[in-house]
């Protein structure tokens, strides 16, 4: 199969010669403290992507261009097109070109149809990143993400991600391998991990640290209702690959003070009751089963804060039954056995929330996000949540002068980074203080409904709510 290029807008840019398609899927402190000033060292050395040596905007590569999280970003880039020079669209699937959603024309994108399969493909995406001047790619495949990394950092071009994958490694192998050496030059500033979870929550488990000091525990925690607005079926809202890979694939486990505990089974063989992590802040009639599974923040952020940390995610009830009955039956769960939810070619109804809690002696302190299928366009909740994250990343390498090494979101707590999520997402911040004699009632709304990545709302910082139990 050939390369197809088509672009809006513009010039047809030079060709790259086709090569054979491969069978791969591109699926989807104080602001000055020492840190910052370390993560700039010999700032004058580096420049941020809007000052880059060339004469010209940062030219952006979007790989997995098709996917909902690329949509998703889609939508909040039309509002800052003009940031940027050349916008190259690359996916194996032409639905992009189709995406009645978006704004082809502001977009003003090349789209490259191909699938890419590294390290095979090397020469290939350096010729690419060569012939169109890349200066960042935004990787939102499933592609195992270090062969991409590697050959993007080879080129001495920026890399971003939302998330770690590897067909043949876990989360907990992976993060062993690169979170320690990630301060090692490189060829370009990457930022990876970066959506909402991991990424964002990142953010305001720092912020907890900065605050209240190291937690004893810490508990991340998502609910996601989303269901089909003409009758439930079973379906997740992203990716079907990486959601059973870390629910049903692959081994769970949990840090337990600051030390990784890989235990029997799966997440869905270790689920667990919410209702003492959700009813403080969420009230609901009933209160779901979480999965344990292994996150990549809920990893790092444990061990490097020296705290027990485990990840709860609970999913729409009747499709958590299901999912628990197939397993049991078959003893394996499939691609197949799920829908995706886009809330666009399916309507969904139901919310997204995400949040975290830290405990400490004397109190618990919450972090949370929520966000109705039904108050947003063109996308689901948890793909414009994750956009966030994305456009985070993106937007921190285009200010910040990052010396050319790896970045996760928490070490970029200090930077551009952290203001730019705190500006761009609702976040209600409640503090649960502990006292022995009396109690004085909190109150708590859900915040961030009716967050549109089409119609971005006017910054809103950060609410707090506090109130005391009895212990």
């Amino acid at each position: 199969m050939t390369n197809e290029f088509l672009q809006y807008g513009g010039a047809m840019s030079e060709a790259i010669p086709a090569r054979p398609m491969k069978n791969a899927s591109n699926g989807a402190g104080s602001r000055g403290s020492a840190k910052a000033r370390r993560l700039r060292t010999h700032a004058s050395d580096w420049r941020p992507l809007s000052q880059g040596s060339a004469p010209r905007p940062p030219n952006l590569l979007i790989l997995g261009a098709s996917g909902q999280v690329a949509k998703a970003f889609l939508l909040r880039l039309q509002e800052r097109r003009a940031e940027f020079g050349r916008l190259v669209l690359l996916d194996r699937d032409s639905r992009v070109l189709e995406d009645s959603w978006l704004d082809h024309q502001l977009l003003n994108y090349e789209f490259l149809q191909c699938g890419l399969f590294l390290p095979e493909d090397t020469a290939f995406y350096r010729r690419l990143l060569a012939s169109r001047g890349i200066d960042a790619v935004l990787d939102l495949t499933d592609l195992n993400t270090l062969p991409v990394l590697e050959a993007t950092d080879g080129a001495g071009v920026s890399y971003i991600n939302t998330a770690l994958n590897d067909s043949r490694r876990g989360v907990a192998e992976v993060l062993a391998a690169i979170h320690p050496n990630r301060k090692h030059p490189r060829r370009a500033a990457h930022i990876i991990s970066s959506g909402m979870n991991p990424g964002v929550v990142n953010i305001w488990v720092w912020e907890a640290f900065q605050t209240y000091g190291a937690p004893k525990e810490i508990i991340h925690f998502e609910y996601d209702t989303s269901s089909p607005a003409d009758g439930w079926r079973p379906m997740v809202t992203w990716s079907r690959q990486e959601f059973l890979t870390e629910s049903v694939w692959e081994r769970t486990g949990l840090v337990a003070d600051g030390e990784l505990r890989l235990l029997p089974g799966n997440a869905l063989e270790h689920g667990q009751d919410m209702t003492s992590i959700l009813a403080p802040v969420l009230p609901l009639a009933r209160y779901p089963k979480g999965l344990l599974v292994l996150h990549e923040e809920n990893v790092k952020l444990g061990q490097k804060l020296g705290a027990s940390s485990k990840y709860l995610y609970a999913i729409h009830p009747r499709t958590m039954e299901y999912l628990e009955r197939t397993w049991r039956e078959r003893g394996r769960v499939g691609i197949e056995d799920l829908e995706l939810g886009d809330n666009t070619s399916i309507p969904l109804t139901g919310s997204d929330t995400i949040g975290v809690c830290l405990n400490y002696p004397e109190r618990s302190v919450y972090y949370l996000h929520s966000l109705d299928n039904a108050g947003i366009s063109g996308t689901n909740a948890t793909c414009a949540q994750v956009a966030v994250g994305a456009e985070a990343a993106l937007n921190t390498l285009l200010v910040e002068p990052l010396a050319p090494r790896l970045y996760f979101a928490s070490d970029l707590y200090d930077t551009a980074y952290r203001d730019f999520v705190m500006r761009h997402l609702r976040v209600d911040h409640v503090l649960l203080e502990k006292e022995k004699l009396s109690a004085r009632p909190g109150h708590w709304q859900p915040g961030g409904r009716g967050l549109n990545p089409a119609r971005r709302p006017e910054p809103r910082s950060a609410r707090t709510t506090t109130c005391k139990i009895k212990t």
